[in-house]
């Protein structure tokens, strides 16, 4: 079973070009740990690599959170309800080698949903997003 949820890369190559080239800063740090649940930018090798790819911790492992806040993971959410949903995600590949049998990031990066679709017809993925913004107390 995958420890992480990952999610971030586009389905044309094209437009994920565009959008890797668009880094996010590093947050410095802050008392939330990786736990259980937990929203956290992926990133790359070293400082200022994160871009669009995010993940959530789907492991109740001390130990596994520890070493992602070492590492410099700083959570920017938690999912508070549906981690029920969260562990359908399909897992069964693995993580990216040489770890697991995901999808090679190259490979991915140029090829985009043409090779998931073909290499990894099990993989879940998303179809479209809604952004839902609160309402102010007062127009309700």
């Amino acid at each position: 079973r995958r420890v992480h949820g990952q999610w971030g890369m586009g389905a044309d190559p094209a437009k994920q070009l565009k959008w890797s080239k668009v880094k996010v800063e590093d947050d410095k740090g802050g008392k939330s740990t990786n736990g259980y649940g937990k929203v956290t930018f992926a990133a790359g090798m070293g400082p200022g690599s994160r871009s669009t790819s995010l993940f959530i911790n789907r492991q109740k492992s001390p130990a596994l959170g520890a070493a992602l806040d070492k590492q410099g993971f700083v959570p920017i959410g938690e999912v508070v309800d549906g981690m029920d949903v969260v562990h359908k995600i399909y897992g069964g590949y693995g993580e990216l080698p040489p770890d697991g049998n995901g999808p090679k990031n190259g490979r991915l990066h140029r090829e985009g949903k043409k090779y998931i679709d073909a290499e990894f017809p099990l993989m879940s993925f998303i179809k479209s997003i809604h952004v839902v913004s609160k309402k102010k107390k007062d127009e309700l």
